[in-house]
């Protein structure tokens, strides 16, 4: 039998084994504060990527904390962590810990929320700042989903403001599209920069998060990539870019995992009628780095 310390994670050999699918679907009810945030993952999903790398007593950091849904995930799972996020008010929500529909996805989660030293360290600051707030060679985990809102808002304006979905009695009806809105007006926020500039700070901060990681572990990053119609970029790979720049700071590529949205995305009629047609982005990319 292994040793604990060489272990990365709490899974059977069961466990292990389903846990290793690359295309994979999170489902869930999210609670009042991921709708306000409008953009944040589901707790299923950060409830995933912890339980299969890290174990329990693990430092959890996400540097683009949002509402706190990493943070929630790690306390019920056992877990320390720390969240930051430029954003007052995401960091008072996060603050607020799990909802009560997220405990009932972590059957082990009662007891552990009042364990002081499982209570997460939430920090309103920018990400570039972490250094300040969290030791070198100090962190098991780095999960983590930046901000794109800018980036979102220039699909709308583009393709046709109609989309399909079915209503309660299954009938396809159209509905308008609406915009991601802005989380700050702060310039350094990233979903307020052009996306030369948005490269260059998340390159930063995968040199950052490098430094502060352990040895062998690991940083996953939740990203979607997306189009640019009006300045005539039909594709933009925004993991394909995070990948190249995650490399550049010494990350190295461990997998790429499919996160299949397309049953909770609505389709929207792309370029139609035109001789341009679009499929339907109905997925994010989860980016699987190791330091070594």
């Amino acid at each position: 039998m292994k040793k604990e310390s060489v272990r990365l994670n709490d899974y059977s050999g069961s466990e292990w084994a389903k846990a290793s699918l690359s295309v994979l679907k999170f489902n869930g009810t999210a609670p009042l504060k991921r709708k306000e945030h409008g953009a944040a993952f589901p707790f299923t999903l950060a409830k995933h990527f912890i339980s299969t790398y890290s174990k329990k007593n693990d430092l959890i950091f996400d540097p683009f904390v949002g509402v706190g849904t990493t943070t929630d995930a790690a306390v019920t799972l056992g877990r320390k962590s720390i969240g930051m996020d430029i954003n007052k008010k995401f960091i008072k929500l996060a603050k607020t810990g799990p909802d009560l529909i997220d405990l009932k996805l972590v059957k082990s989660a009662k007891g552990k929320l009042k364990m002081k030293s499982l209570e997460p360290k939430l920090i309103c600051d920018d990400a570039e700042n972490m250094k300040k707030y969290v030791k070198k060679n100090s962190v098991d985990l780095i999960l983590t989903s930046p901000p794109y809102g800018n980036l979102l808002r220039m699909i709308r304006p583009n393709f046709a403001d109609k989309m399909l979905f079915k209503d309660k009695d299954k009938k396809k009806v159209n509905r308008t599209v609406s915009n991601p809105q802005a989380y700050s007006n702060k310039k350094d926020d990233l979903g307020n920069m052009i996306y030369t500039n948005y490269l260059a700070k998340i390159q930063n901060i995968c040199k950052l998060t490098f430094e502060i990681a352990k040895s062998n572990s690991y940083a996953i990053w939740v990203v979607k990539d997306y189009r640019d119609i009006k300045n005539k970029t039909p594709y933009v790979n925004l993991h394909g870019d995070l990948i190249n720049i995650a490399q550049d700071e010494q990350w190295k590529l461990w997998d790429v995992v499919v996160w299949d949205q397309s049953e909770r995305r609505p389709l929207v009629v792309l370029g139609y009628p035109s001789k341009n047609f679009y499929a339907n982005i109905g997925h994010s990319f989860v980016i699987i780095l190791k330091k070594q």
